[in-house]
């Protein structure tokens, strides 16, 4: 249970960062900064979840 709830906020991690890297490689062609830049605070927070996630089962079973 400890391993898939620790690989579940691994690949909301992943995703988080797959998404950080392609806003950042479009951005280079969309001329909106705005909607780029909201597009990455959504992925900075996915990510955040994801780690806090893994921090909190980390706690949980010691």
């Amino acid at each position: 249970m400890k391993n898939k709830k620790n690989l579940k906020g691994l690949l909301i991690i992943g995703i988080g960062l797959i998404g950080l890297i392609t806003t950042l490689i479009v951005n280079n062609t969309i001329e909106n900064d705005l909607l780029c830049i909201i597009l990455m605070f959504a992925f900075l927070l996915l990510e955040l979840y994801g780690l806090s996630s893994i921090i909190k089962n980390k706690y949980e079973f010691r």
